[in-house]
């Protein structure tokens, strides 16, 4: 099955697509900041100070903003499917290693 698409049908699934990922992102933050005032978060890092705070969701923003360039980067190399199958893998090891550090 072949998807071409050319000029302004192109044009509004790109606006689209890009619009959906601004949108899921800002749900991401609006979520990451929910939990940066949870009682539990804050029991757990002893009160932190507003840089700290600030330092997370930094920390958080430079991950995505990698993990999206290693992703354009992988899917480049070595396709679409082994690099879903890769990432796939890499999120069962991560689940697999909170879970032995409980």
């Amino acid at each position: 099955m072949t998807f071409e698409l050319r000029g302004t049908p192109l044009i509004a699934m790109i606006l689209l697509a890009s619009g959906l990922d601004f949108l899921l992102f800002g749900y991401d933050q609006g979520l990451f900041g929910g939990i940066l005032a949870g009682k539990r978060f804050i029991n757990m890092l002893g009160n932190p100070s507003p840089t700290l705070t600030g330092l997370v969701t930094g920390v958080y923003d430079i991950g995505c903003a990698i993990g999206a360039v290693t992703a354009f980067l992988f899917g480049e190399r070595i396709g679409r499917k082994k690099s879903i199958i890769f990432a796939n893998f890499i999120g069962a090891s991560q689940t697999e290693t909170i879970e032995m550090g409980q």
